[in-house]
């Protein structure tokens, strides 16, 4: 059996399927229609990993949506400066810096929903990426759009989706750096120094993937 060509008609007729469904006004079910695809690596040799994976991708791509949703639609609050939590993690309001968050978050979000499939990677310790010790997770996209993800062994230790650092938040980081092309910067890694960068440094902030989890994440703290 010719698998391209299976894959290939199943991605248009998903397509199709979803053009029906916003035609209909079902905007939200052709975006479920569209989900990531989740597949599991020999590696993710338990359920309760593979249903950690499931669950923390699932979230992710909800916070995602939510979360350009709540940029996207709201541009003039916060030109104003009058929303906390963006303003908290992104300083105050430049059209620049609400553009790049805006896109960031688009791509993140896209990527989520789309008919894409992320194939997952467990407690690979100690091979690379998940090498050193403060290692949790990483991304990578292909030409074909396809992620894969590896998830270290201290990703099984966050809490799932309450609080910061979360498992949730964690795939929303990783997918901003090989999506959105953000970075970790030095000394902004974590709740304070990534607060610190929203008030004084705006342009960093921007840049910063922990950033950008915390932003979802305080969307639903």
């Amino acid at each position: 059996m010719d698998t391209d060509a299976v894959v290939h008609s199943s991605r248009r007729l998903a397509r199709r399927w979803q053009s029906l469904l916003l035609l209909l006004g079902l905007g939200a079910l052709a975006q479920s229609a569209l989900a990531i695809n989740v597949a599991f690596d020999g590696s993710c040799a338990t359920q309760a990993d593979r249903t950690a994976v499931s669950n923390a991708v699932a979230v992710a791509t909800t916070w995602s949506t939510n979360a350009y949703n709540q940029v996207n639609n709201n541009e003039a609050t916060f030109r104003g400066n009058q929303d906390l939590a963006y303003r908290t993690w992104f300083g105050t309001f430049s059209q620049d810096r609400y553009q790049r968050v805006r896109a960031v978050l688009d791509g993140v979000r896209f990527k989520l929903n789309s008919g894409n499939t992320l194939t997952a990677y467990c407690r690979v310790n100690p091979n690379d990426p998940c090498d050193a010790p403060g290692d949790i997770a990483a991304t990578y996209v292909n030409a074909r759009g396809d992620v894969q993800a590896w998830f270290c062994t201290a990703f099984f230790a966050l809490p799932p989706r309450v609080g910061f650092d979360t498992q949730a938040g964690t795939v929303v980081h990783e997918l901003t750096h090989s999506i959105g092309h953000t970075t970790d910067i030095p000394g902004a890694y974590g709740v304070a120094g990534s607060q610190n960068l929203g008030a004084n440094r705006p342009s960093d902030a921007v840049e910063n993937a922990d950033n950008y989890e915390y932003y979802v994440e305080d969307l639903y703290d």
